[in-house]
């Protein structure tokens, strides 16, 4: 090769370098040239992934992406985000895009989970008055009978015939007993009856307490006991032997965490005391003592163990020295042990205490919801609100998004799977499955 023309690929090889080598550090850092200012700017990073994968990705009403991933050397500002996917609602965001920094649809989560539009809806039964659900199957209450399936499908159907109706319903943590009540009315006496899931028996156990028309407060422990409290005294109740045994007295309020007993007992005076009993050692101990008088409150522990008081419309927390409020106008409250998160309306904020304590706010409201679940684990808290079961979006930035994901006639009561993939709803006596998403 003659030694001009080698000198000159050199030569020019070593000037692309000094044009190139800039650009190369340039595009590593995320800066670009833009021709409108005619200068290099620095650009920011948008990522996005959704549940189902494969939605297309808007930025500003245009289309740039379709399925999950990053989109690079944006220039920094506000950018309306839009993901949407055939069948599923519509999800939208404002999201700022830094210079040098990512930015993520959802940040809490790194992933956005869409819920069905058009939706699977199934009717299961008919004429039910109450259920209780879990993973893998459910118990719905008719009047006279008791309707068994297995989840997730619930084609799987046992049902067996009750002695005498029943319209309220009570499981215990393991569901393998339920404890089937009816209030009294005019033509017959309250009536507790108590369902074996495992031996399919079913026994009365009303002749165990003073009032013929008056229902006991009832609970379970973790191992499937049954204790009622009556006039302040709290009872274990033996279904098999047809007895009860004495556990404490002048109790106003009490709940059962695995196998730990927690009460609150009043004098006369006045002065509460929290204390707690270990069920399998029987051993007491005091909690907290000098608790002011409380006129109705219950309880509530999580998964922590950490104690917190629902008494005169206010929410507090026990902590070394006492109570610590949490909330005044205290409007109703909701606490799921699979979700791990007491939910409550309070002077009119919708607000969640998940497991580490943190006291977060979902939203502010001008009318009452019910029955508030938090789902984490796919960002959204449910209610029922106007007979519609709401699926509200946990992050509020704005939009804040939110969708129904059942419109009923009259809602009673809902379940939703861990995964939140489907939802059970009782409504106006019917029991329907939906798929979520």
């Amino acid at each position: 090769m003659d030694k001009r023309i080698r000198y000159s690929l050199i030569i020019a090889g070593f000037i692309f370098f000094l044009i190139a080598a800039p650009l190369i550090v340039f595009f590593a850092r995320g800066i670009k040239f833009d021709f409108e200012e005619k200068k290099f700017v620095p650009t920011g990073i948008f990522a996005v992934k959704s549940d189902p994968d494969g939605a297309d990705i808007l930025l500003d009403g245009k289309l740039v992406m379709t399925g999950s991933g990053e989109i690079r050397f944006l220039k920094p500002k506000d950018y309306l985000v839009a993901i949407k996917k055939p069948g599923y609602y519509p999800w939208e965001k404002t999201v700022s895009v830094e210079a040098g920094k990512v930015a993520w649809a959802n940040p809490g989560l790194n992933k956005v989970y869409l819920l069905l539009m058009d939706k699977n809806r199934e009717e299961l039964f008919g004429g039910i008055v109450d259920f209780e659900a879990w993973d893998s199957g459910l118990l719905a209450l008719a009047k006279n009978e008791i309707i068994i399936a297995d989840g997730p499908n619930f084609t799987s159907v046992k049902r067996i015939p009750l002695p005498k109706e029943a319209s309220g319903l009570l499981s215990s943590p393991d569901f393998t007993r339920f404890l089937l009540t009816k209030e009294a009315d005019g033509a017959q006496d309250a009536s507790v009856l108590l369902f074996d899931r495992q031996t399919e028996s079913v026994s009365e156990i009303k002749n165990l307490f003073v009032s013929r028309t008056k229902l006991p407060a009832f609970g379970f422990s973790g191992d499937g006991r049954l204790f009622a409290e009556e006039n302040s005294s709290l009872y274990e109740i033996n279904p098999q032997g047809g007895t009860k045994t004495l556990v404490a007295s002048a109790v106003i309020a009490w709940t059962i965490h695995n196998q730990t007993l927690y009460y609150l007992t009043q004098n006369k005076t006045g002065v509460s005391r929290l204390l707690s009993l270990d069920l399998n050692a029987g051993a007491k101990q005091t909690l907290s003592t000098n608790l002011p008088a409380f006129t109705s409150a219950t309880i509530i522990v999580n998964s922590q163990k950490r104690i917190f008081l629902a008494a005169d419309n206010t929410l507090y927390a026990f902590a070394s020295d006492g109570l610590v409020k949490l909330a005044d106008g205290l409007e109703n409250w909701e606490y799921k042990k699979a979700q791990d998160a007491l939910v409550f309306l309070a002077s009119g904020e919708l607000r969640y205490l998940d497991a580490a304590g943190q006291n977060l706010l979902i939203t502010r409201v001008s009318e009452n919801l019910q029955s508030p679940v938090i789902m984490e684990q796919i960002g959204y808290a449910f209610f029922i609100k106007n007979n519609t079961l709401t699926a509200l979006e946990l992050d509020r930035m704005a939009p804040q998004n939110s969708y129904p994901v059942y419109e009923g006639k009259s809602l009673q009561k809902f379940f939703l799977s861990r995964d939140g993939k489907y939802a059970l709803v009782l409504d106006a006596g019917e029991l329907n499955k939906v798929i979520v998403r």
